[in-house]
């Protein structure tokens, strides 16, 4: 898990940023920063793929929504190796707020002989203060070696945000699917979702 918490202090850092523009009253927050297709291809390919998305802040009866998820990261060939790392850090709302933070349904996958995948997913809920909602989902990545002596290791962390008075805060870290098929092969998974 080491891994996705390096990542996540790079991110932090940024959060500073986010906050000299907040979203006025009754306004949408949308940051989209999930999506995204890495592939290589062939023998001894290899596919490295880093995303950060941060989202912002809204005030008065307002919504943050922040997308980091849906990710593709392959490499298919013999002694290939697919390398993810993800994070998704939710933003603030403020006064009947709602804070949506989405950072699951990631795909990772290595195939032939002797491949290796390896995704690490990290997903932070928002605050919500004041009769808000926090809703975060970091849940449903997929992570494949397919192959004979192939490795897969799945990190998958969700942490619930903030809810505040009144306010609801709802967590989904699971239906997580890590595997590796053929001969000699390993797969090794670590999931951990926690409330706030």
């Amino acid at each position: 898990m080491r891994s996705i918490f390096f990542s996540s202090l790079f991110a932090l850092a940024a959060v500073a940023a986010i906050s000299s523009s907040p979203a006025h009253a009754g306004s949408v927050n949308s940051t989209n920063g999930g999506g995204n297709i890495n592939t290589s291809s062939g023998a001894f390919s290899e596919a490295d793929q880093s995303a950060v998305t941060l989202g912002g802040i809204a005030l008065g009866n307002s919504h943050v929504r922040t997308n980091g998820g849906g990710n593709i990261n392959s490499a298919p060939g013999a002694f290939s190796f697919a390398n993810q790392s993800t994070t998704t850090i939710g933003g603030s709302a403020f006064g009947r707020g709602r804070v949506n933070t989405f950072g699951g349904n990631n795909f990772n996958s290595a195939s032939g002989f002797a491949s290796s995948a390896n995704q690490s997913t990290l997903t932070l809920g928002g605050t919500a203060s004041g009769h808000g909602r926090s809703n975060t989902f970091g849940g449903m990545n997929t992570n494949f070696a397919g192959g004979a002596f192939s490795s897969a290791n799945q990190q998958v962390a969700t942490v619930g945000g903030t809810a505040g008075r009144h306010s609801l805060n709802n967590v989904s870290g699971g239906a997580n699917f890590n595997g590796a098929t053929g001969f000699g092969s390993q797969a090794n998974q670590q999931v951990f979702t926690g409330g706030q």
